[in-house]
C-alpha cells in the first residue's frame, strides 16, 4: 500500500523508462553505391565575425563536415541552431548538396572515416557497441566536406582525400632538427617530456601562436628568478639541446564529455573569473597529432550536431502528424495538402522558421543562463493566406526539452504559457456547459480534467514520452553514433527500471517522471499559441484528447436545432474588442471572439427567470451603478451580467441573478491567462520563476482590493448583507485612507 502511494500515477515519484525515438528519414537510410543518395552540409559560421568556423584566411575552400543518406531528409524545414564553443556561438544551417553517383570503393572509403572518426578520434567508449553498416537504424554517415564560399550559395563536394587522409593517420611524431615553425601552425602537439600523471601526458595542446622573440634562454613570465631552460630542468629533469628556437603558445584541448556538450551555452549574464589554460612550451618539447586542429575541433562538434539535427527531423515529423489530424499548418487547394513553408519563397524563409539561434536571453534562480525565442521572429508571414501556423521544429524541440537536460533551450516560460491557457479553456468550457454547477463543483471538475495524471495518461495516447529529451547529452557515455548498435537492441516502448539491463536503460531508454510528462503538455500547448494562437492551442488540446464539451453546431436554412440565445448570452458573445493592441504578442488574443464562438457552447443566461417582473427588480438593483459603468468605460446591454457580478452570496433580496461565485471561477482563469501573456511577451527575459512571482503580485487580493476602492469606488455598489464583510471592507478603505494621508 505504501509502495503504491509512494508512486502513484501523475506525480515526480512514478519513473518511467521510455525508448529513445528517431525520424522515419533516418531509418534503413545506408548510402549505397551508385546514383540515388543524398548529401547534406553543415554550414557553420562564428555569429561574431560571419565567417565559417575553423575556416583560415587566403583559402580557396574550407572544411566542414556532413552526412551521407539514401533517404532525403527535410532540410528545409531544420531550423537554425547554435553551438557554443569557448564562449564562441557557431550558428548551424543545413544545405542539401547534389552529388553524382558513388563507386564501391569511394563508398568504402567513408564508411572507413565513418568508423575512423568515432573510434579513434572522438573516442566512443561503449564496449559492447558496434560497427553495422547493413544495421536497420540510423544508418546515414558522416563525411568530410570541403566548402567553397566564393559562390552564392556556397558550393560543396564530398572531400575523399581528407577521408583518405584521416583513414591512415600516423601516430604522433617529434618534428625533425632543425625544424619550420610553420609545421606548427594549425597543429595540436602534446608533451613529450614526462609528466606527472598518465593525463597529463596524454594531454593535447591546440597551438594558438608563435613568437620568435622568445627563446628557452628567455625569463619565465611565471617566475622571474630563472629561465625556460632552467624551469624544465629542474621541474622534469628535461635538459633542452636547442637554445635557438621560438617559444609557441598553446591552449588545453581534449575530447572529454564536457568538452563535446556543446549545446549548453557557456555565457554567463555574470563576469566570472575564468581558467587560463594556456601554457608555453618549445618545439623540442613537443609531439605534433596527425590531424589539422582546425579538422579536429570539426570532430569535435560532431555528436552536438548529429544529436541536435536528430532531435529537429523527429519534432517535424511529429509535427507533421499533429497537422494531418488537426489541420494546423495545412492549406487545402485542389485536394492537395500543403504545409505553410512549402507556400513561401525561399527569400521568406527566415520569416517562417523559427531560429533556435535568434534567442532572449534570462537567468535562473542558480545563476545559470537560460533562452527563449524572441517572439518578432514568430510572425507569420505574408502570402500563407489564412493557414493556421504551426510551431516548427525548433520551437517544438525547445517545448519538449526538460530543464534536467541543461540544454540551451528548455520547456519553463513554454509551460507557464501553456498551462493559463489550458487553465483558461478548460474553465471556458465547463462554464458554459455546465450551468447548474457552482463554483466548487466547477473546480473540481476543472482540477480532475488538467491534473497531472490526466495530461499524462493523453501523452502516453499519442506517444509523446518517447519524443522527451530529459537525459543530460553525454555522447561517450549514454549516445550510439550512427551505424553502430548495441547487441540484442530490441526492447519494449515503455518499461520499468527493473525490467531491462543497465547497459540497455543507458543507451536506448531516457526516464521521466509522470510530472515531467504532464509539463511537456503544457509547454506544447504554449508552443502552439505562439505560432497560431488561441485556435491553434485548442485544436491540439482536441488532438490531445482533452474531454472538452460539444463546439456549438452552425446550422444553415432555419434549422429547428439551432441553438437560440437569451439577451445575456448575445451581449456575452457580441464584444467585439482588439485586446491584442494591450500586448507584445498579439497573436495571443487575437480572434479570440470568434474562436471561443466556434469552439465553445453558448454561455448560460444571468437570470434565474425570466419576466416583466425580473427586468424591473434588474434595472431598480442597478440603478446606482452608472457611475461604475463610466469609470469602467463599459456599458453593459445586459444589466442582469452587472448585477450577478456584484451580488455577494448573502444578499439574499436579489432573486433575479445568481451571486458572483461562478462568474469568479471564469474571470479568475481569464484574467490569469492574459497576465500570463503580458508578461511573457512584454519582458521575453523573465524566468519562469519571475513570470509567477510579478503574476502572483499583481493579481492578488490586496492589489485588486486597493483598486477597486480607489479607481472604482466598488465597495459602494456590492451587494451583500454580511456583518462581518461590512465591517472588513470599512476597516480596509480606513487604512487606505490613512495611508494616502501620509503620503
Amino acid at each position: 500500500m505504501r509502495e503504491k502511494k509512494k508512486n502513484k500515477a501523475g506525480t515526480t515519484r512514478r519513473i518511467m523508462y521510455y525508448r529513445n525515438e528517431i525520424s522515419s528519414c533516418l531509418t534503413q537510410s545506408q548510402p549505397k553505391h551508385g546514383s540515388g543518395n543524398h548529401l547534406y552540409v553543415f554550414l557553420m559560421k562564428d555569429k561574431c565575425t560571419g565567417k565559417l568556423y575553423q575556416s583560415k584566411d587566403n583559402q580557396y575552400s574550407h572544411q566542414t563536415l556532413g552526412i551521407l543518406t539514401s533517404k532525403p531528409i527535410p532540410y528545409h524545414k531544420i531550423a537554425e541552431f547554435s553551438l557554443y564553443i569557448e564562449k564562441r556561438e557557431i550558428s548551424v544551417t543545413v544545405k542539401q548538396q547534389f552529388m553524382g553517383p558513388l563507386s564501391a570503393s569511394e563508398l568504402q572509403t567513408f564508411q572507413d572515416f565513418h568508423v575512423t572518426l568515432f573510434r579513434k578520434i572522438i573516442r566512443i567508449q561503449g564496449l559492447n557497441i558496434s560497427f553495422d553498416g547493413s544495421g536497420p537504424s540510423r544508418g546515414y554517415l558522416v563525411v568530410p566536406v570541403c566548402v567553397i564560399p566564393e559562390f552564392d550559395p556556397p558550393q560543396c563536394y564530398l572531400d575523399q582525400d581528407m577521408a583518405e587522409y584521416v583513414i591512415r593517420q600516423e601516430r604522433v611524431r617529434i618534428p625533425s632538427w632543425p625544424c619550420e615553425s610553420h609545421e606548427f601552425i594549425n597543429r595540436l602537439v602534446s608533451k613529450q617530456y614526462t609528466e606527472e600523471t598518465a593525463h597529463e601526458q596524454n594531454q593535447l595542446y591546440e597551438v594558438i601562436s608563435i613568437n620568435h622573440k622568445e627563446s628557452p634562454l628567455s625569463i619565465c613570465h611565471f617566475d622571474k628568478s630563472i629561465n625556460y631552460s632552467q624551469y624544465f630542468f629542474r621541474k622534469y629533469n628535461y635538459e633542452m639541446k636547442y637554445n635557438v628556437q621560438p617559444s609557441i603558445t598553446c591552449k588545453r584541448v581534449s575530447m572529454g564529455t564536457k568538452s563535446l556538450q556543446l549545446t549548453v551555452s557557456r555565457f554567463k549574464l555574470q563576469e566570472e573569473t575564468t581558467r587560463n589554460d594556456d601554457i608555453v612550451l618549445f618545439p623540442e618539447l613537443c609531439q605534433i597529432y596527425p590531424l589539422p586542429a582546425n579538422f579536429w575541433n570539426l570532430c569535435r562538434c560532431v555528436p552536438s550536431l548529429i544529436s541536435r539535427l536528430e532531435a529537429l527531423l523527429l519534432m517535424d515529423e511529429f509535427s507533421n502528424i499533429i497537422s494531418c489530424k488537426t489541420g494546423i499548418g495545412v492549406s487545402r487547394q485542389n485536394g492537395c495538402e500543403v504545409t505553410t513553408t512549402t507556400e513561401v519563397s525561399k527569400n521568406q524563409r527566415h520569416a517562417t522558421e523559427y531560429s533556435l539561434s535568434s534567442i532572449c536571453v534570462y537567468t535562473n534562480q542558480s545563476g545559470d543562463k537560460r533562452i527563449d525565442p524572441v517572439l518578432f521572429d514568430l510572425a507569420v508571414p505574408q502570402g500563407t493566406g489564412n493557414i493556421l501556423r504551426k510551431p516548427n521544429s525548433g520551437l517544438l524541440l525547445q517545448s519538449l526539452t526538460s530543464v534536467s537536460v541543461n540544454d540551451c533551450i528548455d520547456l519553463e516560460r513554454l509551460e507557464a504559457l501553456g498551462d493559463s491557457f489550458l487553465k483558461l479553456v478548460t474553465t471556458v468550457d465547463l462554464y458554459c456547459s455546465r450551468t447548474n454547477h457552482h463554483e466548487g463543483k466547477l473546480a473540481l471538475a476543472r482540477t480532475r480534467r488538467i491534473s497531472n495524471f490526466n495530461l499524462c495518461y493523453l501523452a502516453n495516447k499519442i506517444g509523446l514520452p518517447g519524443k522527451i529529451f530529459s537525459k543530460k547529452f553525454e555522447p561517450l557515455s549514454t549516445w550510439i553514433p550512427p551505424c553502430f548498435t548495441l547487441p540484442d537492441s530490441a526492447g519494449d516502448p515503455v518499461v520499468a527500471q527493473q525490467e531491462l539491463p543497465q547497459e540497455k536503460l543507458q543507451y536506448l531508454y531516457h526516464k521521466v517522471a509522470d510530472k515531467g510528462v504532464a509539463d511537456c503538455v503544457e509547454a506544447m500547448i504554449g508552443a502552439y499559441i505562439i505560432a497560431g494562437g488561441i485556435e491553434a492551442g485548442w485544436k491540439f488540446l482536441q488532438f490531445l484528447g482533452l474531454k472538452l464539451g460539444n463546439p456549438r453546431m452552425e446550422v444553415d436554412n432555419g434549422d429547428a436545432s439551432v441553438v437560440m440565445r437569451t439577451p445575456s448570452q448575445e451581449s456575452c458573445m457580441s464584444v467585439d474588442m482588439d485586446f491584442s493592441s494591450c500586448l507584445s504578442v498579439p497573436i495571443l488574443v487575437q480572434n479570440s471572439l470568434h474562436i471561443f464562438q466556434e469552439y465553445c457552447q453558448p454561455p448560460p443566461s444571468a437570470l434565474l427567470q425570466q419576466g416583466e417582473h425580473s427586468d424591473a427588480l434588474i434595472i431598480k438593483m442597478t440603478s446606482t451603478c452608472t457611475s461604475l459603468c463610466e469609470k469602467l468605460g463599459w456599458d453593459f446591454q445586459d444589466r442582469a451580467l452587472l448585477l450577478q457580478a456584484l451580488t455577494h452570496p448573502s444578499y439574499i433580496k436579489n432573486r433575479v441573478t445568481d451571486c458572483y461565485q461562478r462568474l469568479e471561477f471564469l474571470g479568475d482563469a481569464i484574467l490569469d491567462y492574459l497576465i500570463t501573456s503580458y508578461i511573457y511577451g512584454r519582458f521575453p527575459e523573465y524566468s519562469p520563476g519571475k513570470i509567477t512571482d510579478m503574476r502572483s503580485a499583481l493579481v492578488n487580493n490586496i492589489t485588486f482590493a486597493e483598486i477597486a476602492v480607489k479607481e472604482l469606488d466598488l465597495n459602494q455598489h456590492l451587494k451583500q448583507l454580511s456583518p462581518a464583510l461590512f465591517s472588513q471592507i470599512s476597516e480596509f478603505v480606513e487604512v487606505l485612507k490613512r495611508i494616502s494621508q501620509k503620503k
